[in-house]
């Protein structure tokens, strides 16, 4: 039997300063399978399918797991799914929510497993976030590489000569163009 003085936290506090509690027990673990089709004991397995879900479908499926974990508390506070991803509306929120499922899932793991999980999430939490800081890196770049000038040139160009078309002046009568519009 573990003592409870080694588990982590499992709550989060969301955007309007509420807190949460997430539960990790065998309802919950099958209540998030059924719902998600997520094993949340198979996160902790890089070769899985629920942590390639996981990984892949983000935030989607993280969502749909938190929703799953706090619908019990989210019914009792009359609040639907909708309105639990609406608390999510700040990123720290979210992540302190993705922290309390993994800190959830460690606490479930059995004891003699629970160290080595103490240490490996979070050295997974680093890879993922370099992963989205490149991800963000790599965005940035390809919004700089546009030529948003030619762009707009090219679209002011595009909606002008629809509009010189017989069909757009008869759609906007007693509209004439300027001497200085171009």
């Amino acid at each position: 039997m573990s003592q409870t003085n080694d588990l982590l936290p499992t709550t989060f506090v969301d955007s309007r300063g509420e807190q949460w509690t997430i539960p990790c027990d065998v309802n919950s673990i099958v209540r998030v399978a059924h719902q998600t089709g997520i094993k949340l004991t198979d996160l902790i397995n890089v070769n899985s399918e629920s942590y390639r879900k996981w990984i892949e479908d983000f935030p989607a499926t993280q969502v749909a797991v938190l929703y799953a974990l706090v619908s019990d508390e989210a019914r009792d506070r009359g609040l639907s799914p909708e309105d639990v991803g609406r608390r999510l509306a700040s990123q720290d929120a979210f992540d302190q929510a993705l922290r309390a499922i993994t800190n959830a899932v460690i606490n479930f793991s059995p004891q003699s497993r629970r160290n080595f999980l103490r240490q490996a999430f979070p050295k997974a939490e680093a890879a993922f976030e370099k992963l989205r800081e490149q991800e963000a890196k790599n965005l940035d770049e390809r919004i700089e590489a546009v030529d948003w000038d030619g762009l707009m040139r090219d679209t002011l160009t595009d909606s002008s000569s629809a509009t010189d078309s017989p069909e757009s002046s008869v759609s906007t009568p007693g509209l004439e163009p300027s001497e200085n519009s171009t």
